[in-house]
């Protein structure tokens, strides 16, 4: 077996990972978020130049605060900083509902199935 190929195998063993961690992430997430739910979001940090920007994403369950960014990072594949927050590049635009309306898309086949607040 040449470099190549033992490449190939690896990039296909992540990839059957990665989708191994985004189906568990998203089927917790159904069970714990139900349709017209209000997710929360806290921008933690803007870059210098503004085209970068980390948060973090919570619900609301049985009267507590749950922080749900590690899964929504899984469901989405999204990139974690090293303190958990969610790594969205880009610019004119609400990254909070949009993670939001990525998430209700995946979720339930429709964007606007879940409500947004910004923390």
């Amino acid at each position: 077996m040449c470099i190549r190929d033992s490449n190939i195998i690896m990039e296909r063993e992540m990839t059957n990972k990665n989708n191994e961690k985004q189906k568990e992430a998203l089927r917790e997430l159904k069970e714990m978020i139900k349709e017209n739910e209000t997710i929360y979001t806290i921008l933690r940090e803007v870059s210098r130049s503004g085209m970068r920007r980390k948060l973090s994403v919570l619900i609301v369950r049985d009267n507590r605060i749950e922080n749900i960014t590690y899964l929504v990072a899984n469901a989405l594949d999204y990139k974690l900083n090293e303190d958990g927050h969610l790594i969205i590049d880009g610019t004119g635009f609400d990254v909070g509902e949009y993670v939001v309306y990525q998430l209700s898309l995946k979720l339930f086949g429709n964007g606007y199935k879940l409500k947004h607040k910004w923390l």
